[in-house]
C-alpha cells in the first residue's frame, strides 16, 4: 500500500488579466506544465467509476454504534447539498408522514434529474427538461425555468442563489439559474475543438461568482457576471481536469500528462483567481470532491474506481489529514456526477456509508454501517448499525450528529436515524407510518434522501420514461412533516 507523503503546494500563476482563451477548454498552467488541456487527455483518462454505492467493513452492536475513540467532537448544523438558511419551517415531528408528493414530467426515455436545492421557501429540482420550484411547506409550484433539450449534469451545491445546468440533446448548453427569483441568468454553449457538435456530460459546479464545468470533452470556468471565460483547456496543452465542485470555494481536480501527475487547484469564490495546488501524492489520483469546506478529497486508482484514501486539506502549506479506507470503501463516489452519495462531511467528521451484505440469521435481508471519522485526526471513531434488518443511507447531519435514512419496507414505513456526534448512540429522528410504507417505497427509489433544516425530502435522481396509462407517474419530489 503507497504511504502519501506530505504536499507539495504550489502558486498557480495569476492568469485573470491574461486574454480570454478563444474557444476550446485549458486549466491554469501548474509549474511545469505548459498549458491545460482538454479533448485527447481526458479521454484517454475516461472515468471508470462504477455505480455502487457501497464500501465500509460492517461491524457494531444492537443499539446502533460501538465506540472506537472517543475525541471527535464536534459542532455544526445540518449538512447536504444545500446552505443553511434561518427562515421559518413548520417544527420537526418524530412521528411524520409523507406531506406531500410532486410527480416528474415524463420523458420519452429514462432522464437524469439530479439537482435538488434549496431557497427559503422552496426545494428546486431538475425535471427532464426543466428548473422547478415547489413550496417548502405545501408543495404548490412556485415557479419553472424551462431548458432546451435534456439535462446532462448540475452543480452539487447552489451558492448565492444561483445554480447550474448542462443541457441540451448533446450537452452543449450550460445555463446559471437565479434560484431567488426563478429565472434563467444566461446561457452559454459548450464547444469541444474535437467534436464540435456535442459536449460530454460532465460535473458542473458554482461559486458566488464563478461557474464551471469539466467533461471528457475539456473544461472551463467563467465569471457569472459577465459571463467571461476565466479558465480552461486547450487542444495544445499537456494539463486538463477531470471533475470539479462549488460552494465555498471552487475547487478542481487536474492532471497533466507531461508531469504524470494528479493535481487539486483550487480558486477564489468571487474573483476565480487561482489561490494554490496540492499534488497528489505518488500513483493515485484525485477521483472526486466529497466537499469543498471542510475540503475533502477522495483518492485512488481510476482503473478501478476505488477509493482508498479520503485527504482533508486544511489550506496551503499545511499537511493534510489521511483517512484510511482500507477494506471500508470501493465506490462510494460513483455518482456520475460530482456528488459523492456515500459520504458525509460535517465541520470536524467525516461518515463513510458501508458496503451492504446479507444479514446473520436472515438471508433475505441485507445490511451495512456507517463508519464516523475525527477530521482532525483521521481515526476512526465509532461505528452505526442500521436498527432494524435494513439498509442505511446517508441523509445529513442535524446539530452536529449524523442522520441516516431506513427506507422501507413492505410492512414498515421509513424511519431516521440519529447517532450521537460523540459516541455513535442511536436515537430515532423520525419514523414514518407502516399504512403509506408501499407509497413511500415508490419514492424511494432512484431518490436521494435529503435533509434540510429539520425537514425530511426524497429528492428523484432520474426520471423513467414514459408510463402505461395505469402506472402512476414517476415521482420528481416528496416532503415528510
Amino acid at each position: 500500500m503507497h504511504e502519501p507523503v506530505a504536499p507539495r503546494h504550489q502558486l498557480i500563476p495569476p492568469q485573470w488579466d491574461t486574454p480570454t482563451p478563444p474557444p476550446g477548454f485549458g486549466p491554469p498552467v501548474p509549474p511545469g506544465g505548459t498549458g491545460p488541456s482538454g479533448g485527447g487527455g481526458g479521454r484517454r483518462r475516461r472515468n471508470a467509476l462504477l455505480t455502487v454505492l457501497a464500501v465500509l467493513l460492517a461491524a457494531g452492536l444492537g443499539t446502533g454504534g460501538w465506540l472506537i475513540a472517543r475525541d471527535g467532537s464536534r459542532t455544526g448544523s445540518e449538512s447536504g447539498p444545500a446552505a443553511r438558511d434561518d427562515s421559518p419551517l413548520p417544527e420537526h415531528r418524530a412521528s411524520a408522514g409523507i406531506a406531500w408528493t410532486k410527480p416528474a414530467r415524463q420523458a420519452p426515455e429514462q432522464a437524469p434529474a439530479p439537482g435538488t436545492w434549496f431557497t427559503d421557501e422552496a426545494v428546486v429540482k431538475t425535471q427532464p427538461d426543466e428548473v422547478v420550484a415547489h413550496d417548502l411547506a405545501t408543495g404548490k409550484k412556485r415557479w419553472g425555468v424551462p431548458l432546451q433539450g435534456r439535462v446532462c449534469g448540475t452543480s452539487v451545491e447552489s451558492a448565492a442563489g444561483r445554480a447550474a445546468v448542462q443541457h441540451g440533446d448533446e450537452c452543449r448548453s450550460l445555463t446559471v439559474v437565479d434560484l431567488e427569483e426563478g429565472k434563467r441568468l444566461w446561457t452559454r454553449q459548450l464547444t469541444d475543438p474535437d467534436d464540435p457538435e456535442r459536449f460530454e456530460a460532465g460535473e458542473v459546479a458554482v461559486t458566488e461568482n464563478t461557474v464551471g464545468i469539466a467533461s471528457l470533452s475539456g473544461w472551463s470556468v467563467y465569471r457569472i457576471d459577465d459571463r467571461k471565460r476565466l479558465h480552461g483547456s486547450s487542444p495544445t496543452s499537456e494539463c486538463g481536469a477531470k471533475g470539479m465542485r462549488g460552494g465555498e470555494q471552487l475547487v478542481v481536480t487536474g492532471y497533466c500528462d507531461n508531469l504524470g501527475s494528479s493535481e487539486v487547484w483550487v480558486y477564489d469564490p468571487k474573483t476565480g483567481k487561482p489561490d494554490w495546488t496540492w499534488d497528489v501524492p505518488g500513483d493515485l489520483e484525485a477521483l472526486k470532491i466529497p466537499s469543498t469546506s471542510p475540503l475533502v478529497v477522495a483518492l485512488g486508482r481510476e482503473e478501478t474506481g476505488e477509493v482508498e484514501f479520503l485527504m482533508h486539506l486544511e489550506g496551503e502549506g499545511r499537511k493534510p489529514v489521511r483517512i484510511d479506507m482500507k477494506r471500508q470503501a470501493r465506490y462510494i463516489c460513483s455518482d456520475q456526477n460530482a456528488l459523492c452519495p456515500g459520504i458525509v462531511v460535517s465541520d470536524d467528521a467525516v461518515y463513510v456509508q458501508g458496503e451492504s451484505h446479507s444479514s446473520a440469521g436472515d438471508g433475505g435481508a441485507t445490511v451495512n454501517s456507517v463508519l464516523a471519522h475525527d477530521l482532525k485526526t483521521g481515526a476512526a471513531v465509532w461505528v452505526g448499525e442500521p436498527e432494524d434488518k435494513r439498509e442505511l443511507v446517508l441523509a445529513g447531519t442535524v446539530d452536529g450528529d449524523f442522520v441516516g435514512y431506513e427506507p422501507p419496507t413492505g410492512e414498515k414505513g421509513g424511519a431516521l436515524l440519529r447517532y450521537d456526534r460523540k459516541t455513535g448512540k442511536r436515537t430515532v429522528y423520525e419514523r414514518h407510518p407502516a399504512q403509506t410504507s408501499e407509497q413511500e417505497i415508490g419514492l424511494a427509489e432512484d431518490a436521494l434522501p435529503v435533509l434540510h433544516r429539520g425537514m425530511f425530502f426524497l429528492a428523484a435522481q432520474e426520471v423513467t420514461s414514459e408510463a402505461p396509462e395505469e402506472e402512476t407517474a414517476s415521482p420528481l419530489v416528496a416532503a415528510f412533516r
